[in-house]
């Protein structure tokens, strides 16, 4: 073996194991149960996001990929009146899917704030994208009159598909 072949076997071992770390501490910050803050959906990444290699973010959807993508999409009321690009379902389903990322609930009131969509507004898209299969809509067992927020698996799906494609990853 040559000492090229012996560096690259090695190069490739280091990177699979830094990979089997990386899924590890991706799992471990999931099953902390980390709550999203009012701040999340607003496209404000928390202390602790690891870092995404450029293959990963071609590839993988990540939360700070979608933080990403919130933030970015805010950005452009910086530059733009705020009414101008009103998009209140995307807004709903790019906070859900960060709070799926995140394993975190949410309730009708918590995406009012997280993404201040007016809440008659959200009432409205919840209604629409639960009726399309997009959201689902669970109790929450202890309080009766508190209703969940989830992205479905085929709102997640269509989200991937969509983050895929757009990102030229196909």
């Amino acid at each position: 073996m040559t000492d090229i072949s012996h560096f690259s076997d090695l190069f490739q071992s280091l990177s699979s194991q830094i990979e089997q770390i990386s899924r590890a501490v991706d799992e471990l910050s999931f099953r902390s149960g980390a709550e999203l803050d009012d701040k999340s959906c607003r496209g404000k990444p928390r202390s602790g996001n690891r870092k995404t290699s450029p293959s990963e973010v071609s590839t993988r959807l990540s939360l700070l990929n979608v933080r990403q993508l919130i933030q970015a999409r805010q950005l452009r009321d910086k530059y733009f009146p705020s009414d101008l690009f009103a998009d209140p379902a995307w807004e709903i389903i790019m906070c859900l899917m960060e709070a799926r990322l995140a394993r975190s609930k949410v309730t009708i009131t918590k995406l009012c704030k997280l993404t201040s969509v007016p809440y008659t507004t959200s009432l409205r898209w919840v209604g629409h994208l639960t009726e399309i299969g997009i959201i689902e809509k669970s109790d929450d067992a202890t309080d009766g009159r508190r209703v969940f927020l989830r992205l479905s698996d085929k709102g997640v799906a269509s989200f991937q598909n969509w983050y895929i494609h757009s990102s030229g990853s196909q």
